[in-house]
């Protein structure tokens, strides 16, 4: 397969990634039982993308996007990532704020690559 563009990197990123990490969990309402909270979590984090070809967790799918993304500069994302793919290893042990928290990290991570895809398409087109 060819090697993807930063341009098609961030595509992806912002699509596969940065729409599903937080799919589920922003549909769950303040005060909703933790149980759908870990479990819409679980869903955003674990079961990121389903296809035919299986089932991909978003760290994962960041693995295989990032590399092509270096460039623009994506430590902060990789960060948040880091801390979203130790929590999604302990869901069943993270307490609601936890939880909440966890939420929160990814939908800024859903920001941010909806972000780094316009600063990625810019920075093709010269402007």
């Amino acid at each position: 397969m060819d090697r993807m563009s930063a341009i098609e990197a961030a595509a992806k990123a912002r699509h596969d990634l940065g729409k599903y990490i937080a799919f589920q969990a922003r549909w769950i309402e303040p005060g909703a039982p933790v149980h759908d909270l870990r479990e819409a979590l679980r869903d955003d984090l674990l079961r990121t993308r389903r296809g035919p070809d299986g089932v991909v967790g978003a760290a994962a799918l960041w693995a295989g996007l990032r590399g092509p993304l270096v460039a623009l500069g994506i430590e902060a994302i990789d960060a948040q990532m880091g801390v979203l793919a130790a929590r999604a290893d302990t869901l069943d042990s993270l307490d609601e704020a936890a939880l909440l928290d966890t939420a929160r990290i990814a939908r800024e991570v859903a920001d941010a690559l909806r972000v780094l895809h316009a600063r990625a398409r810019a920075e093709a087109t010269g402007g």
